[in-house]
């Protein structure tokens, strides 16, 4: 069982060494444009290019940040409910799902469905699933939640190092430091219970 979150963000690393806060926040609205990707046994949803050209970031373009922020909402959610659905950016009837499906084991899928909600669903099951793109099953909760955190220490080392002005950003960046700080009291916790 493999689980890999992958990213490339388009600003070179000069840009953001000069990027000022109210830039960051103004501009990108505490976000970073680049390529993300989910990888689960060999199903990708996104994608990433090792070398990307500026047609491949042009194509395949991303709020990176946004997308560490609802992969952290998923972990907090299959910590709460066992269950998430995370509306896929730009595409109308796409959705990542979440579902633990017994203990410590979980199945994300990829699919397209029907639903009022137009963000991520806490605590209840997507209303009408149309199509499974792909699924894949028992993958261990745990290896989930640490790719997610392991990747999301590594992109706010990775802008800290950088340009430690952008941690004062209002927006996405914001959000998801609470968020990841969030989740890692949570596996914490969960560890210190056992």
């Amino acid at each position: 069982m493999s689980i890999k979150v992958n990213y490339k963000l388009r600003m070179p690393e000069e840009e953001i060494k000069r990027l000022s806060l109210q830039e960051f926040d103004e501009e990108y609205y505490g976000d970073f444009f680049g390529m993300f990707s989910l990888e689960a046994n060999g199903c990708v949803f996104g994608h990433v290019e090792e070398e990307p050209t500026e047609i491949d970031f042009d194509f395949f373009e991303e709020w990176v940040l946004g997308w560490f922020s609802l992969m952290n909402d998923a972990v907090n959610e299959l910590y709460k409910y066992g269950y998430s659905a995370v509306k896929v950016i730009e595409e109308m009837l796409s959705w990542l799902e979440f579902i633990e499906t017994e203990e410590g084991f979980i199945t994300i899928r990829y699919v397209s469905a029907n639903d009022d909600q137009n963000e991520t669903i806490k605590g209840r099951e997507l209303t009408e699933v149309n199509e499974i793109y792909w699924s894949v099953n028992r993958i261990p909760l745990n290896l989930f939640y640490e790719e997610v955190r392991r990747k999301t220490a590594e992109i706010l080392d990775y802008i800290y190092r950088l340009n430690p002005e952008l941690f004062g950003s209002r927006y996405t960046l914001f959000h998801l430091i609470k968020k990841h700080r969030q989740n890692n009291e949570n596996l914490y916790s969960k560890r210190k219970d056992k």
